[in-house]
């Protein structure tokens, strides 16, 4: 009888583990996200365009929200990279709204909104009529196009067509707010539509592709200390994930213990003797290993709560946390980013 309770209390045990070590990944991207807003945020704050974007990019690709995308966006403007500042505004300012949703998160879609709007006045549109067929590139990478316009930031730009193993280039600078149409002409093949560069062109035979997502830059590297406590995380992750599993080891052994104790004083009247006694014994045994599960959750849940604390005061600002959240069924972190 002992054999088969033990068991049992090893695969809740398991299976308590598990679960909680499926919160653990979640809420440790969330820390490192709040992280990398916050660094994003200083440097934006400096003028370092770079890093913010780096740090940005990192965190809005882990949390998705209007919040992180806005900040994005500002951080590539200020780098001039109009058009992928447009893109990523778009995708916040059309992001679902949720009712019950933060107020920080309302407003910053609808700033996005505004900044969208700003930016579609400024970033210039370039359409390409070339051969039906021709594959089109700008400055050697494929941009797509919607409605045959190609979004590109302002500047000098070349654009190429191949088609087979012919190609043609041209040369256009756009200024903001510009819309040209450069017409490709490749092997002796005529292109669909206006046959010069100007202003206000018709739209190309080649497009109908979809809006181009915000470029993804390739990771920065700075001689600045990383802010943050990621080893306070750690423990407080590893804190709560203990809490969640001995808190369910110890109330699923007592509660069993203590069901087991009712039922053998019906059966026994008060004195078992012989199986029902060593059964009796038994029951008395996972109470016990119940008051173990319940100090192991004592304890990772002082350990959590300190690493959470830690690295919240850590972040060194105001406007985001991590902080405990405890429910009947539930032990991790809450970020909160405003």
């Amino acid at each position: 009888m002992m054999k088969n309770s033990w068991l049992s209390v090893a695969a809740l045990a398991a299976a308590l583990s598990i679960s909680s070590a499926g919160l653990a990944q979640p809420q440790a991207d969330k820390a490192k996200a709040a992280w990398k807003l916050e660094e994003g945020k200083r440097a934006l704050a400096k003028g370092d365009a770079d890093k913010a974007i780096a740090a940005l990019e990192e965190a809005h690709g882990i949390l998705r929200l209007p919040t992180s995308g806005l900040l994005l966006a500002q951080a590539l403007e200020k780098k001039g990279r109009l058009a992928d500042a447009l893109a990523v505004a778009k995708e916040v300012a059309a992001s679902p709204k949720n009712p019950k949703e933060a107020f920080s998160i309302t407003s910053a879609r609808s700033d996005a909104d505004k900044l969208a709007q700003s930016l579609d006045k400024r970033v210039p549109k370039l359409r390409v009529t070339a051969p039906e067929g021709a594959a089109i590139t700008v400055d050697g990478k494929d941009v797509p196009a919607e409605g045959g316009v190609r979004r590109v930031d302002p500047g000098d730009h070349k654009v190429e067509g191949k088609l087979g193993d012919k190609t043609a280039t041209a040369d256009v600078k756009l200024a903001d707010g510009d819309d040209k149409t450069v017409t490709l002409e490749i092997g002796g093949k005529g292109a669909a539509g206006p046959a010069a560069a100007s202003a206000g062109g018709e739209p190309s035979s080649d497009g109908g592709e979809a809006e181009p997502k915000a470029a993804t830059a390739p990771p920065k590297t700075s001689d600045e200390p990383a802010k943050g406590n990621p080893a306070a995380a750690t423990a407080a992750i590893v804190g709560f994930t203990t809490f969640a599993a001995g808190g369910g080891l110890g109330v699923g052994a007592f509660l069993w213990g203590r069901s087991r104790l009712a039922d053998l004083d019906d059966t026994c009247g008060g004195t078992c003797t012989g199986r029902l006694a060593r059964e009796e014994r038994d029951a008395q045994n996972m109470q016990l290993v119940g008051f173990v599960g319940f100090g192991l959750a004592g304890a990772g849940l002082v350990t959590g709560i300190v690493g959470a604390a830690v690295a919240g005061a850590a972040g060194g600002s105001s406007e985001s946390a991590v902080t405990p959240e405890l429910g009947p069924a539930y032990a991790g972190l809450s970020v909160r980013l405003d």
